[in-house]
């Protein structure tokens, strides 16, 4: 029986379930940092596609804001890893933040937003009953994925506080979802950060030849390389892709973020290809000497030992 000591603690216990039922594998990116995925995932949600999200599910921006603030606080700070928080606790948290919220528009959120959008994934599926003492709640992991094309301007701040004053209200989230395409400042911002002629050429090479690419738009992939330290500039398609698939490196076959996995193996490279040091030569060429030509003599024994050899062996292959 084992002494009081040494029993593990019922914190303990839960940590290693957590530890052993969020494994993933290696393909599934992590996050960059939990200030930067809060800002990143909030600067999103002001784009088009992040307005029609949550209009979709009926969800505002604030609430949205205060609910990703709320799950990044339980994550793993180096990886955005194990969430495993019931949906009641972090909506407590944003009830106290901004003074309201329920569990049902967090599981909104996570399952209806987040996931499908490649902002985060269900590691595991909570499972008990109500009441019960054994209740495990779901895990969740936050990723990353690589928002090139949006504005630098915005900034939605990483306070604690989901209800921080720089949010920006619905009024100017209507109003920016009704600027015409034509406005000159758009079409600046747009040609700004739009990436060029290189970086789509590079972004289409990988999506021909990348095992799990084939499904993704290229103009992602090309988001993700403008959005990345390298200097493409000095890339060619076939440097990008020996390193990338250098190897000792494995490469899935099935990748379910392929743009967070992309700027996940991008983060690994140099700004600027690594090119081999070429072989010195010397200042001046110098040809060897060419070796005196042998004797006459020393030729006919040479002629003689080799005819002898082969006599030898025609005789050993007869016996």
């Amino acid at each position: 029986m084992p002494r009081p000591g040494n029993r593990k603690t019922r914190r303990q216990v839960y940590a290693e379930w957590v530890a052993d039922q969020g494994q993933v594998p290696a393909t599934v990116p992590v996050w960059w940092s939990r200030p930067t995925w809060v800002a990143t995932v909030c600067r999103w949600a002001a784009t088009e596609e992040g307005i029609a999200a949550l209009k979709a599910q009926h969800v505002s921006f604030e609430m949205f804001r205060a609910v990703v603030t709320a799950m990044a606080r339980y994550a793993a700070g180096r990886s955005g890893r194990n969430v495993a928080v019931t949906k009641e606790r972090i909506a407590a948290d944003v009830h106290r933040a901004i003074g309201k919220g329920s569990a049902r528009t967090v599981t909104k959120i996570r399952q209806h937003i987040l996931a499908p959008h490649g902002w985060a994934v269900e590691a595991k599926r909570g499972e008990g009953q109500p009441g019960g003492i054994y209740n495990r709640p779901s895990i969740w992991h936050l990723l990353s994925r690589a928002v090139g094309t949006l504005s630098k301007s915005l900034n939605f701040g990483t306070a604690k506080d989901p209800s921080c004053s720089n949010s920006p209200s619905a009024r100017g989230r209507r109003k920016s979802a009704h600027t015409t395409t034509g406005s000159p400042a758009r079409s600046a911002a747009a040609a700004a950060g739009e990436p060029d002629r290189h970086t789509r050429t590079l972004a289409a090479h990988l999506a021909g030849r990348c095992a799990g690419f084939g499904k993704v738009h290229p103009g992602r992939l090309a988001d993700v390389l403008q959005a990345s330290h390298l200097n493409l500039a000095r890339w060619s398609a076939r440097e990008l892709l020996g390193s990338l698939r250098r190897p000792g490196l494995s490469w899935p076959d099935r990748i379910a973020n392929p743009a967070g996995f992309l700027a996940h193996r991008l983060a690994s490279l140099p700004a600027v290809p690594h090119i081999p040091a070429a072989t010195t030569i010397p200042p001046r060429f110098v040809r060897e000497e060419r070796t005196a030509t042998a004797a006459p003599e020393t030729r006919a024994a040479g002629i003689a030992l080799v005819r002898a050899a082969v006599i030898n062996a025609r005789r050993a292959a007869a016996a």
